[in-house]
């Protein structure tokens, strides 16, 4: 008779040395596994956070204080007062400027078209900016081309105000004062700016505190 076969049994079995060595690479291969995500992910996590905070820092970066020098020299250029007064923090001597200006223009009219051909003939050069805190030092350069004149140095001086940099109050008499000392030479030779200064010195009209009627101090 033949031998006996036991049911559920195959004659090619592996033997439990093989077993062993199977148990063992499947448990090895799904440790490499769970290492390969482990590290798969540190290097994602690193990347958006790297990523995060280039993009952080770039949001929060705040802009040149130039460029708002550069905005208000063009605004001035195309007479554009708004455009100049959004430009700058409202105050006192702001205000002392700006009602200075309006008298000035109602008793004669034909100001405002001198001012605008003058600023045409300035040449005002915007230097790099130094910045501390919330505070900024803007050089501008201010030189009239025809006829040409000697260069007036000022530096401009800005605050940052909430999400932007502003010219300070003060440094409209600062601005004020280097433009004069450019235009009054061409004012003074004509009939409005003769009656301008004899009202001034009269004291019929008041100077903006700060700009005085002469030269500077």
């Amino acid at each position: 008779m033949g031998k006996a076969v036991r049911i559920g049994q195959s004659g090619n079995q592996p033997s439990g040395s093989s077993r062993a060595t199977a148990a063992k690479k499947e448990k090895t291969g799904g440790s490499n596994g769970l290492i390969i995500g482990i590290v798969v992910a540190c290097v994602v996590l690193i990347g958006l956070g790297v990523g995060g905070f280039a993009l952080y820092k770039q949001m929060t970066a705040r802009p040149d204080p130039r460029d708002t020098v550069v905005k208000w020299v063009a605004a001035l250029k195309s007479s554009d007062e708004n455009g100049m007064k959004a430009l700058m923090q409202k105050g006192k001597n702001s205000e002392e400027s700006e009602a200075f200006e309006k008298t000035i223009k109602q008793r004669y009219p034909q100001v405002e078209q001198m001012e605008k051909d003058i600023v045409k003939k300035l040449n005002i050069d915007v230097g790099k900016s130094t910045v501390d805190g919330d505070t900024a030092v803007v050089p501008v350069t201010v030189t009239m081309t025809d006829p040409p004149g000697q260069p007036q140095s000022v530096h401009a001086s800005l605050n940052w105000v909430d999400t932007t940099w502003k010219l300070s109050d003060q440094n409209t008499v600062e601005m004020s004062k280097a433009v004069r000392a450019i235009a009054m030479p061409i004012l003074i030779r004509t009939d409005v700016g003769q009656q301008i200064m004899k009202d001034v010195l009269s004291g019929a009209i008041q100077m903006p505190g700060g700009m005085g009627a002469g030269t500077d101090k």
